[in-house]
């Protein structure tokens, strides 16, 4: 979901709220299990898909230059590898210089 305009004096800011949800081939899934048990390994008990909550602030700081600062928070980020990984906070910042 993205607000235009979320101040008043600020028309060409944004303000965007994102949810994600990516899961990997079932198939893919059971091979890396099979793979793990044949080699004596016990596969992590994790959710069989990685999910993402994402909150950014576009800037227009001049007519040519937009910042957008960006916070994402990863729920089962090994989902894809069978890898248990701890949930994830990342921070980002996107630069944009338009000439």
């Amino acid at each position: 979901m993205v607000l235009y305009k979320p101040f008043e004096g600020r028309p060409r800011d944004t303000l965007a709220l994102g949810y994600g949800r990516a899961e990997p081939n079932p198939r893919s899934r059971e091979v890396l299990e099979d793979a793990a048990l044949a080699s004596g390994q016990g596969f992590p008990d994790i959710d069989s898909a990685e999910q993402l909550i994402e909150r950014s602030y576009g800037y227009q700081a001049t007519p040519w230059l937009n910042l957008r600062p960006d916070v994402q928070y990863i729920i089962e980020p090994g989902a894809f590898s069978g890898a248990n990984i701890d949930n994830a906070l990342v921070v980002g910042l996107q630069v944009k210089a338009s000439f």
